[in-house]
C-alpha cells in the first residue's frame, strides 16, 4: 500500500466522473492529495480548476504553474475535500508535486475551514 509521502502533495489528472459530473471535451481535473490516512487507505483530495471557472462560493487557495506542480496555467483549489482510496489515487497519472509551502497553505485551509488537524 502508499505510504504517506508517496501520495500528500502529489498532483494527478482526476477523472471528473470521481467528482461526480462530466464536462463536453473533457475527462479530467487537476486534483492534490492533501493527506492520506495509512490505518484507512484514504486519501484527501482537492480539485482544482482554472481561475475563470472557479467557484468562490469555496475558500480557494490559487497556484501558480511551475516546473515542479507540472500545471499548464495558474489553478485555483477549492477547499473542499473529498476522500478516496489511496490505492485508487496512487494509480492516477501524476502531473507533477506541489511544494511545500503551498501544501502546507491548503492543508491550513483545510484545517481553518473544517476545524480538523491534518495527519501529514
Amino acid at each position: 500500500m502508499c505510504s504517506t509521502g508517496e501520495l500528500v502533495g502529489r498532483i494527478v489528472h482526476f477523472p471528473d466522473k470521481w467528482w461526480g459530473f462530466e464536462a463536453v471535451g473533457r475527462s479530467h481535473h487537476p486534483a492534490v492529495c492533501s493527506s492520506y490516512h495509512p490505518g484507512g487507505y484514504k486519501a484527501v483530495m482537492v480539485k482544482g480548476t482554472d481561475l475563470r471557472s472557479a467557484r468562490y462560493a469555496y475558500a480557494q487557495v490559487v497556484v501558480e504553474p511551475d516546473e515542479k506542480n507540472g500545471l499548464s496555467k495558474t489553478t485555483s483549489f477549492a477547499i473542499r475535500p473529498k476522500v478516496f482510496s489511496g490505492q485508487r489515487i496512487s494509480v492516477l497519472d501524476q502531473i507533477g508535486s506541489l511544494g511545500s509551502e503551498v501544501l502546507r497553505e491548503i492543508q491550513q485551509a483545510l484545517s481553518d475551514q473544517f476545524g480538523v488537524e491534518v495527519i501529514e
